[in-house]
């Protein structure tokens, strides 16, 4: 108190706690230092003893620093956090002589110690700052870049090698031989990179696990050593002898999907560009004729042969460029005319047995303006192929317009090679075991999944799509990346995990299914084609048993590290094998998808050319809801897609604004369990808050859903109860309906104690149905077709 650090009386009257002595025991034992500022608020100054909190963990920096001077040949050491709130991280700081205690220090820490307790970077110095008083002066302790960074040379030839194949793919200049693939930016998409770059060069298979279980060059290296088996052989080229060559198992469902409903819109892959400056069109012819000479996928079409579907590949001949010119319309209408064509040369459809698979139409607007309207079907074309497609664009029209030879090398393959090497090579044993684990780990997927629709979901799904943007700012996006790091996991996995738990909060199911795309080229060949080599793999988690949410990333990192060690069956194979309940109404297995958009990104630059993109506002949505997910300068980009036949704009609205405040509040407290984790924002908790404290907040309090409902009913008897599309129900014509369904049950002997099935879709009828059960005194049981009898027994 003499120190000013407390003003006891102060405290007592703002009731923080019984009396100036307890406030005075309280603090003294927490060990927090508080001052009592002018305008009446209270400053926290720290904790007296060593014990600090780094993104939602209480560590005692006592505890690490004891096990430090237990390790030859550090002398003293000490431990500090550097940074604030989310980009807060323990650094260690070393006295020893020895030039190896920094390794031997790094790889004795992770022994003894989970990962939230390891310190992130290591400083080694000559002595420690010490104060007057003889103690380690932490304010004095240099910033980890400020002393020289201990780099490891990678020794021995495995690891040399596997180091210089990081390098490149993780964009460094060299490559620490025990540094973090996930401290250096890795995730899922560069480690299938990796695992198949090492194929390529050591010739032996290394699964993706592998590089999460062994994420630092030393420890790959020695799992690499002990490793016999031989890598994958080169995939043969097939022989071009006029025979119809078989479609790989992603293209027969998209064949498929195309022959159902005539013509389907729903796969093509549009892209507009406007282009100012002196447009070279005879490049512009050469460089797509280049394109697709090299590459047969994109001059194949797709033919009945006895049943089955099969590829034939055409010769190469010209691509036809479409030509429109908007040039003599006044600006204003050009500004009108532009996106209109844009959107109707994305929604036109491919004729799979007769079209090439690349469109390009040419727009001319003036002189040195125009736009190139480019589609590609998704049968030809996936993410990863389009960086593929946009670099070798750029380099044969450069090349082209000065004259010059692109120099590209040879494709080894074509994509139908991989299609006929993909189904000799999933057949047999080792399809099977990889079937099996999907089958147990699908075993009794839900349906469709459980949150609540705005509108009644149509017979048939219709695909017409409308995003939504949000953002988490750029410290929240650093406290995820450190709290995925701190439990080996990637940003993906963690935000896999914030998304399921947003679901099921949302939904109150406590089993939940996310889908989400993978690259698919675990062969070498693969890496420089264009094609559809992306697949889907189906991500679930289980909430049963109020877990933390720490105890749900781990649950999603096991999950997604297993699928991906299975990731070799097509999804579509995948769906046939398990023979979900098929529907035209909703995707199988899965109607929320999750991506991250981590794809390699190329720069499209063209000669004498200003580039813009061109916003046409054609949106499709092939599943109820996609979120997208771009690391950025200013933090975590978020876009919402959903299906504008389900939700309406402002649910979408919220549901982004809630994921926005979850992930804040999962990186301030990642311990916290799953049901205490906020899903609403603060201006939505605001007014759920005022409105329970209002004067009407204790008039149903204690009393059951149906006397509640009675209450209302009685008070507002012409208000809308409930709507359903273009139907609706006033309270007073609910509370008749459900009586009526109450006395038909009670005369059929159901009541306490008994339990009624109801089958029906989200609609009125539904409410009316529910709320009759719940008036009888029976409890109710949702059923669907395939689980009636079984479910009603149970």
């Amino acid at each position: 108190v003499a120190k000013g650090y407390l003003n006891l009386p102060e405290l007592t009257a703002q009731k923080f706690v019984a009396s100036p002595f307890d406030a005075t025991q309280r603090l003294y034992r927490s060990g927090d230092r508080v001052r009592w500022l002018a305008d009446g608020n209270l400053e926290f100054l720290g904790r007296l003893d060593d014990q600090v909190k780094v993104r939602g963990f209480r560590i005692e920096l006592g505890d690490i620093e004891s096990r430090l001077r237990q390790i030859a040949g550090v002398r003293e050491a000490a431990v500090a956090v550097h940074g604030d709130g989310p980009q807060a991280r323990l650094v260690a700081y070393l006295v020893g002589d020895d030039a190896g205690i920094v390794e031997r220090a790094t790889a004795g820490l992770a022994e003894q110690l989970p990962g939230y307790l390891q310190p992130s970077a290591y400083v080694q110095l000559d002595h420690l700052p010490l104060t007057l008083n003889g103690k380690v002066d932490r304010k004095a302790l240099p910033e980890p870049g400020a002393a020289t960074e201990t780099f490891v040379e990678p020794t021995g030839d495995t690891e040399q090698r596997l180091a210089a194949i990081w390098a490149p793919i993780l964009r460094q200049d060299r490559i620490s031989a025990d540094a973090n693939f996930f401290a250096l930016g890795g995730h899922s998409l560069l480690a299938t990179r990796i695992v198949s770059e090492i194929a390529k060069q050591f010739g032996k298979p290394v699964p993706v696990r592998a590089l999460f279980e062994h994420s630092t060059v030393r420890k790959l290296a020695t799992y690499l050593d002990a490793q016999t088996a031989s890598g994958y052989a080169a995939i043969p080229r097939q022989p071009r002898d006029g025979e119809a060559l078989p479609l790989s198992f992603a293209q027969q469902r998209l064949w498929f999907i195309d022959r159902l409903e005539g013509g389907s819109r729903q796969y093509n892959m549009p892209a507009a560009l406007r282009l100012r400056g002196a447009l070279d069109t005879t490049a512009l012819q050469g460089a797509l004729d280049a394109i697709v000479a090299r590459h047969e996928i994109l001059r194949t079409r797709y033919v009945e042969v006895d049943g089955q579907p099969r590829q034939v590949v055409d010769a190469p001949a010209p691509v036809v460029i479409a030509t429109s010119d908007l040039s003599t319309l006044p600006a204003v209408e050009r500004d009108i005319r532009l996106p209109q064509l844009a959107r109707d040369e994305a929604a036109a459809a491919f004729d799979l047995a007769a079209d090439l698979m690349l469109r390009c139409r040419l727009v001319v607007l003036g002189r040195d303006d125009h736009a190139l309207l480019f589609t590609v079907h998704h049968i030809a074309c996936d993410g990863w192929s389009l960086g593929a497609l946009v670099r070798e664009f750029v380099a044969l029209y450069g090349a082209a317009a000065g004259g010059r030879d692109a120099g590209l090398p040879r494709l080894p393959i074509q994509y139908a090679d991989y299609a006929a090497w993909q189904r000799r090579r999933l057949q047999g044993d080792a399809l099977q075991a990889q079937v099996d684990y999907w089958r147990e780990e699908l075993a009794n997927l839900p349906v469709v999944h459980e949150l609540p629709l705005d509108k009644p979901r149509p017979a048939q799904q219709r695909f017409a799509g409308a995003r939504a943007e949000h953002a988490a700012p750029a410290a929240v996006l650093a406290g995820l990346k450190a709290l995925a790091l701190d439990h080996d996991a990637t940003l993906f996995m963690l935000l896999q995990a914030a998304l399921s738990t947003l679901l099921h909060r949302w939904s109150g199911a406590a089993d939940i299914v996310v889908g989400t795309p993978i690259a698919g080229r675990l062969h070498p060949d693969l890496d420089p084609l264009i094609g559809f080599f992306v697949n889907t793999l189906v991500l679930r988690t289980d909430f049963g048993g109020d877990p933390a949410f720490t105890d749900v990333l781990a649950q999603t990192r096991r999950r997604a590290l297993a699928a991906y060690a299975h990731q070799e069956v097509p999804f579509d194979l995948l769906v046939d094998e398990l023979k979900p309940a098929r529907s035209l109404a909703h995707a199988p297995l899965f109607q929320v998808l999750l991506s991250m958009k981590n794809n390699e990104s190329v720069e499209l630059t063209l000669p004498g050319l200003d580039l813009a993109s061109v916003q046409d506002g054609y949106e499709q949505s092939k599943f109820d809801l996609q979120l997208t997910a771009a690391e950025t300068a200013d933090g975590l980009r978020l876009s919402w897609l959903y299906a504008q036949d389900l939700f309406e704009p402002a649910t979408i609205a919220r549901m982004g604004e809630a994921f926005v405040a979850l992930l804040a509040a999962i990186v301030a407290a990642p311990q916290q369990r799953v049901a205490a984790l906020p899903v609403m924002d603060a201006a939505a908790t605001e007014a759920v808050l005022a409105l329970s404290n209002g004067p009407q907040s204790t008039r149903y309090r204690d009393a059951a859903l149906p006397r509640q409902f009675a209450q209302q009913a009685a008070m507002t008897p012409d208000a809308v109860a409930v709507r359903s599309g273009d139907m609706s129900l006033r309270y007073a014509e609910l509370d008749r309906l459900s009586d009526r369904v109450a006395r038909r049950l009670r005369a059929a002997g159901q009541g306490r104690g008994t339990r009624v099935g109801v089958h029906l879709d989200r609609s009125v009828e539904l409410i009316v149905s529910l709320l009759g059960v719940m008036k009888s005194g029976a409890a109710y049981v949702m059923l669907d077709t395939r689980q009636s009898a079984e479910r009603l027994k149970a």
